[in-house]
């Protein structure tokens, strides 16, 4: 017999531009939106395992904050896994958060941390191995309030003061502590010294959501001492004229 005709082909996909983290994507700006096709994403050695997940795939992003405050990126798809670093090269990365995992590849639609002035933050959209996906995320980005970080606090002063302030894009610092026990929130500080013994009030006239409300005394943040305390809007504590409290 004669030779046998064979027909066939090889497939192959080309991987994306961003797939290094050396080639990552720069983004610029307060909103950014970013939908990307993903057909053969692939780890590169030194990569760190993304929420503890080795079997995933990246594409890499990054984005330099503006200012201090608080970054949200929100995503569609649940399968989606989004990782926030700081650092260079990639075997040099340091972890700043993460979507949350629901259960097996569902993961949080979004998430929030904080960001400080002009540090370069690395965003890692993580995929199945193996499987073309489309890595969809929105990144907002809001300026923190004047005081936000307990060194910036506001002074109050009198007997009878008011306050108004957004919490929105506030942030919780490092080594602040877990106002009314909660270890989440988004805190903005105040300073305010008694001008007599007696007792004071906090009151939080309007709130979309449950407020925490704490006092304390003490000059940083490694030496508040708890006055008070509570999920509440109206907070009651003994004071003492002439000593100084810290408010959140």
């Amino acid at each position: 017999e004669g030779p046998t005709g064979i027909e066939g082909y090889v497939q192959w996909n080309a991987s994306p531009a961003k797939d290094d983290f050396a080639d990552r994507v720069f983004l610029a700006g307060d909103w950014v939106q970013v939908s990307e096709l993903v057909p053969a994403a692939s780890q590169e050695p030194g990569e760190p395992v993304h929420a503890g997940d080795a079997q995933r795939d990246s594409v890499w992003w990054s984005w330099v904050a503006p200012a201090r405050g608080r970054v949200t990126l929100t995503k569609p798809w649940a399968d989606l896994l989004l990782a926030v670093y700081t650092g260079s090269p990639v075997s040099n990365l340091v972890p700043v958060a993460y979507t949350p995992l629901l259960g097996p590849y569902n993961y949080e639609d979004s998430l929030s941390f904080r960001v400080e002035a002009q540090q370069e933050y690395q965003i890692a959209g993580v995929v199945e191995s193996g499987w073309g996906q489309s890595v969809d995320f929105t990144l907002s980005f809001e300026s923190a309030p004047a005081n936000d970080d307990f060194t910036n606090r506001t002074v109050l002063e009198g007997i009878n003061c008011a306050a108004l302030v957004s919490n929105t894009a506030a942030t919780k610092e490092p080594g602040e502590p877990d106002h009314a026990g909660q270890p989440g929130g988004y805190s903005v500080w105040w300073t305010w010294t008694a001008p007599a013994s007696g007792q004071a009030t906090l009151i939080i006239s309007n709130a979309s959501a449950e407020p925490f409300l704490a006092a304390y005394t003490g000059t940083a943040l490694t030496n508040l001492t708890p006055v008070a305390s509570a999920a509440t809007s109206n907070l009651t504590f003994d004071v003492i004229g002439g000593m100084s409290y810290e408010l959140v």
